[in-house]
């Protein structure tokens, strides 16, 4: 099939006229400005608007001699579905996939001539949800920050409006199968708990994201494994789906990204779960351990966790560091050091406070210190010996009951 190519992304004015000089050799040279002009409009552009990397963005292409049946996304080059009859629409396209009416409603464009359509929920079919899939110009540049935007609107042919739609990037081509095991997770997502239901509007679902490098093709619509869904019920009630129109899909380099980094130490007793929390305010929230988009993450293990909080082009990571402890109420000292080595006094997270006091071998006391003063190493004399530490501990119990313990160990000093 021909395909017409029709791009709405970039008009270019230009004027001709030529420049005429003399070289040193008497010729007459002469030079035709519009090359020139081409060539200086399209490096300030790029400067101005970074390359969008999603192939027919807006939809605008389409083939002269389509066959108008179910998966006609598939009639929009640069786009597929996947394993779904997800739909394109388009103004030279005839009944029922025409615009602005069509078999799935009444749609405007945002902008050109064409969009496509997915359903994002189907009452009871969780399975009939469908995707629009884009192979990108080119792969994602490792930890670049990108800027990723979409623009969708319900169908007026529809019952419900979720909340959960977003788009994934993905370094392998995407398989339905994938998507029923949910082994995909959001890079962008709608916002939780606000459900799309205006029917008459675009809405512009835009946030940004760290891109691990590589990826090379990006998906959109409705991961049906996340929970929970948002929707509402008072639209049309022949209609058992949320249907939505897409336009104007966008990805492209952030101009001039600033991240900034700060880390946070936690130490836990085993058992216990934390919630660690993303700044408040971000545009968009992505762990880099497979934790998806949300704010906020519930942790039991130890290690490190990740955070990008998104404003804008601007990235803030947090490190957060877990540790669990078998928090017994104690404090660990070494049992063999040397003023070489490094010295490291491991203190339970339950310990409030502590008091030690330090003999030698005779049983002569020539130490005592606490949690304000702390134990330096170079307390300890610079001699072969060994000695000995009895400590007095102060705890926090379950259920917030303090109590006390006493312990006692020693130190073999070798120089």
């Amino acid at each position: 099939m021909e395909k017409k190519h029709i791009n709405s992304e970039r008009l270019y004015f230009l004027s001709s006229f030529s420049i005429q000089w003399i070289d040193a050799n008497g010729i007459i040279c002469s030079l035709s400005t519009t090359i020139l002009l081409i060539f200086i409009q399209f490096f300030i552009l790029n400067a101005i608007y970074p390359q969008n990397l999603v192939k027919n963005p807006g939809f605008e292409e389409y083939l002269l001699d389509p066959d108008y049946s179910p998966a006609g996304v598939n009639d929009a080059p640069g786009w597929f579905a996947l394993g779904k009859t997800t739909d394109f629409f388009h103004a030279q396209y005839r009944s029922p996939f025409n615009i602005p009416f069509n078999f799935r409603g009444h749609k405007q464009p945002a902008t050109g001539e064409g969009y496509a359509g997915i359903i994002s929920f189907a009452f009871g079919s969780p399975s009939s949800n469908e995707f629009l899939v884009n192979i990108l110009k080119e792969p994602l540049i490792r930890d670049q920050i990108y800027d990723l935007s979409f623009e969708l609107s319900l169908s007026n042919l529809s019952r419900y409006g979720v909340d959960g739609i977003g788009a994934v990037v993905l370094h392998e081509a995407p398989t339905q199968k994938k998507v029923e095991l949910g082994q995909y997770e959001y890079t962008i997502r709608n916002d939780y708990g606000h459900a799309l239901s205006d029917t008459t509007k675009w809405v512009k679902i835009e946030r940004q994201f760290r891109a691990e490098g590589g990826e090379q093709y990006l998906m959109i619509g409705s991961l049906y494994h996340e929970t929970p869904i948002t929707f509402s019920e008072d639209l049309d009630p022949n209609a058992p789906w949320a249907y939505y129109y897409i336009d104007n899909v966008y990805l492209a380099p952030c101009p001039k990204p600033v991240i900034t980094q700060f880390e946070l130490d936690t130490a836990l007793c085993k058992g216990e779960t934390i919630t660690l929390h993303g700044l408040d305010d971000a545009k968009n929230y992505r762990w880099h351990q497979a934790g998806g988009v949300r704010q906020n993450r519930n942790i039991n293990e130890d290690g490190l966790y990740i955070l990008d909080n998104h404003y804008d082009c601007k990235v803030i990571q947090q490190y957060f560091r877990i540790a669990f402890d078998d928090c017994n109420c104690t404090i660990k000292l070494p049992t063999l050091y040397s003023h070489s080595t490094f010295f490291h006094m491991e203190v339970s997270p339950i310990v409030l406070s502590w008091d030690l006091r330090m003999y030698d071998g005779t049983g002569q006391f020539f130490l005592r210190t606490d949690e304000e003063k702390g134990l330096d190493p170079l307390m300890i004399p610079d001699v072969s010996a060994t000695y000995f530490w009895i400590a007095e501990l102060t705890c926090l119990g379950p259920e917030d009951n303090i109590f006390s313990n006493k312990i006692s160990g020693k130190i073999i000093i070798q120089n």
